[in-house]
C-alpha cells in the first residue's frame, strides 16, 4: 500500500493515517465494488458494503487459529469500535 500511495502523491507513511486518507479509502471502495457485485457472481446479500482497513494483517496465535480459522469472538471484541462505527452510518 505504501508504494500504491507515493505513485499516487500520498506522502504520508503512519500507516492509520495512510489507511485513513481519502484516495486510498477510495481506491479499495472502487476495487471492492469492481470486484464484488452481481456481474461478478455475488448476489446482493453476499456484496462487502461497508469495510474498514486496519493496519496489521490477522494473525495465528492471535486473531486467527493453528489452522487459519478466524477467533471471531476475539476479532469482534478486539475491533469493537471500528465495527461500531461501520453500522452507526445506517
Amino acid at each position: 500500500m505504501t508504494e500504491w500511495a507515493k505513485e499516487n502523491g500520498i506522502s504520508e507513511t503512519d500507516k492509520q493515517k495512510l489507511i485513513d486518507h481519502p484516495k486510498v479509502l477510495d481506491f479499495y471502495k472502487k476495487e471492492i465494488k469492481a470486484l464484488n457485485n452481481t456481474k461478478t457472481g455475488f448476489k446482493s446479500f453476499e456484496q462487502v458494503t461497508p469495510f474498514i482497513l486496519i493496519t496489521k494483517p490477522f494473525e495465528v496465535g492471535d486473531e486467527l487459529t493453528n489452522l487459519f480459522k478466524m477467533k471471531r469472538h476475539l476479532i469482534t471484541e478486539k475491533y469493537k469500535d471500528k465495527i461500531t462505527t461501520l453500522y452507526a452510518a445506517d
